[in-house]
C-alpha cells in the first residue's frame, strides 16, 4: 500500500514538474517528463491529456486523446479536443511494437524502432473499429491490409497497457519493481548531505543575498580588495551549490547568480581607469551578454521563454514610457554627474545607445529574463521578490539609502510586468530610458537651457 502510494505521488510530482516546464516555455523537458509518466503508468489520464498538448502532429494528438477516452470516456476535454481535430489518421508519439499492440501483454520488452512500429488509422465516419498495420520507418499512412488486426472500441482500452519506448531518449525499459528499486538505490546514494542541502535551499539562497549585501558594502564603502575577496568566495560557493543541486530546481537559480560576482570581479579587475565612464558599461556588458546566453542554454531556457518576443507591443510601449518618470524621480534622489559633455546630438546619441543596450537590455535580460525565470521555478511566487531584492542590492554603490527602496519598488514593477506579459521589451525600454534621463538628459538640461 505504501509503495503504491509513493509511486502515485512520484508520478503526480512528475506531472506537476511537466506542467511547470510547459508553462515556462520548456516544451522539450515537459514532453520528456510526460513520456516518463505514461510509460511508467499507461493508465495516467492526466499524463496522456497533457502529452497531447506537446506532441508534434495531429496524428499523435489524436492518439493521445484516444488514450484518454479509452481510460475515461466521459473526459469532456478529450471529447472536445477529438471533435476539434476531426477524423483522420492517428499515430503513437511513442514507439509501439506491432506484436505488443496486437497481443497487448501486461509487460513486454519493446523492439528497436527500426523493427517496425504500429500505426493506427482513424476510422471512416460511422466505422467504430480501428485498423493496425505494421510499418517500418516510413512516414506514410497505413494502407488497408487483410492481415491487419481489427480493434474494437473496447479493445482500444488495452492499448494503454502496451510497453513503449520514447524516440526522444533511449532508456532501458525495466519492470516497474526494478525501476522502483533503481530509484531507491539512487536516492540512497545521494546521501544525507545532499538531502540536508535540498531541505534548506531557500535559506541558502537568502544567505547568498545577505552575502551580496556585505560584498557590495565592503566594495563601495570600505576597501574594494576586501569586497573582491568576498565576491570570490561568493562565486566559489555558487558554483559548488550549482554542482550539488544539479538537475534539481535550485541549480538554475544558483547558476544564474554566478553572473553577479563574476561581473563585479571583472569590473574591479579590468584596467578601465583610462576609459570614459560611459564605455565601462559597454565593456562590462560584453561578458554579461555572453554569460546570460550561456546560462540560458545550459538551463534549457528558450528565447521566447525568457521574454525575447514581440507579444503585446502597444502595452510594451506604455511600459517603456514609465522610464521617463522613473528617471526623473531617481535623478532627484542621486543628482549624478552627466556622462556626456554637452546637450547636443553628436554628444548624446552614442551614450544613449550604450545605456539603452548595455544597461537596459543587458540587465533586464539577466535579472528579469534569466534570473527571474530560474528563481520562479525554484521559489514559486517568491522568485520575483527575491530577484527584485538582488537588483536593489546592486545599487548600494550609489550610496543613497533612499534610492535602494525606490529601485526595489521599480524592480517589483518590472517583475510584475514580465510575469504578466512574458516579454522583456517594455522593461528594457523603461530601464534604458531611466538611465538616459538619469545620466544624460536631466544632468545636462540646465546647461542646455542656459545656452
Amino acid at each position: 500500500m505504501t509503495r503504491s502510494y509513493e509511486n502515485r505521488r512520484a508520478r503526480s510530482q512528475l506531472i506537476s514538474q511537466a506542467i511547470i516546464a510547459l508553462k515556462t516555455g520548456r516544451r522539450s523537458e515537459g514532453r520528456r517528463l510526460l513520456e516518463e509518466v505514461v510509460q511508467a503508468n499507461p493508465n495516467s489520464e492526466q499524463g496522456w491529456l497533457w502529452l497531447s498538448e506537446v506532441v508534434n502532429t495531429k496524428k499523435e494528438r489524436r492518439f493521445c486523446m484516444a488514450q484518454v477516452l479509452a481510460i475515461n470516456p466521459d473526459n469532456t476535454t478529450a471529447q472536445r479536443g477529438m471533435k476539434a481535430l476531426g477524423p483522420g489518421p492517428i499515430e503513437s508519439p511513442l514507439w509501439l511494437p506491432v506484436a505488443e499492440v496486437v497481443a497487448a501483454p501486461s509487460l513486454a520488452v519493446p523492439r528497436r524502432p527500426d523493427e517496425g512500429v504500429a500505426r493506427l488509422d482513424w476510422p471512416r465516419e460511422g466505422d467504430k473499429s480501428w485498423s493496425t498495420e505494421g510499418q517500418g520507418s516510413s512516414p506514410t499512412p497505413a494502407r488497408p491490409n487483410p492481415s491487419s488486426k481489427i480493434l474494437t472500441w473496447p479493445e482500444l482500452a488495452t492499448l494503454e497497457q502496451t510497453a513503449s519506448r520514447s524516440p526522444v531518449a533511449e532508456r532501458e525499459r525495466l519492470p516497474e519493481t526494478h525501476r522502483e528499486h533503481r530509484l531507491d538505490v539512487i536516492d540512497h546514494l545521494n546521501g544525507s548531505w545532499q538531502s540536508l542541502i535540498s531541505s534548506h535551499l531557500t535559506l541558502i539562497a537568502l544567505g547568498y543575498l545577505v552575502t551580496l549585501v556585505v560584498a557590495e558594502e565592503l566594495t563601495t564603502l570600505t576597501d574594494p580588495r576586501v569586497g573582491s575577496a568576498v565576491y570570490s568566495a561568493l562565486l566559489a560557493g555558487l558554483i559548488l551549490h550549482t554542482a550539488l543541486t544539479w538537475r534539481r530546481p535550485f541549480y538554475k537559480l544558483f547558476l544564474s547568480l554566478t553572473v553577479i560576482p563574476l561581473i563585479r570581479l571583472l569590473s574591479l579587475s579590468l584596467p578601465l581607469a583610462g576609459f570614459p565612464l560611459i564605455y565601462w558599461y559597454l565593456i562590462v556588458s560584453i561578458p554579461l551578454f555572453v554569460a546570460a546566453f550561456l546560462i540560458s542554454h545550459t538551463a534549457g531556457f528558450s528565447w521566447h521563454g525568457i521574454g525575447l518576443n514581440l507579444r503585446g507591443l502597444p502595452v510594451q510601449g506604455l511600459v517603456g514610457l514609465s522610464g521617463l518618470a522613473f528617471g526623473y524621480i531617481e535623478y532627484q534622489l542621486l543628482r549624478p554627474e552627466p556622462l556626456a559633455q554637452a546637450f547636443t546630438w553628436d554628444q548624446l546619441w552614442l551614450p544613449a545607445l550604450i545605456l539603452l543596450i548595455c544597461t537596459g537590455f543587458a540587465e533586464e535580460l539577466l535579472f528579469r529574463g534569466v534570473m527571474q525565470r530560474a528563481a520562479t521555478e525554484a521559489m514559486g511566487s517568491l522568485g520575483g521578490l527575491y530577484v527584485a531584492a538582488l537588483f536593489a542590492v546592486m545599487h548600494v554603490g550609489h550610496r543613497s539609502w533612499l534610492d535602494i527602496p525606490f529601485v526595489f519598488g521599480v524592480a517589483l514593477f518590472f517583475s510584475w510586468v514580465v510575469t504578466r506579459t512574458r516579454n522583456l521589451l517594455g522593461v528594457t525600454l523603461a530601464h534604458g530610458l531611466t538611465n538616459i534621463m538619469l545620466f544624460l538628459i536631466l544632468p545636462l538640461w540646465p546647461m542646455a537651457g542656459g545656452a
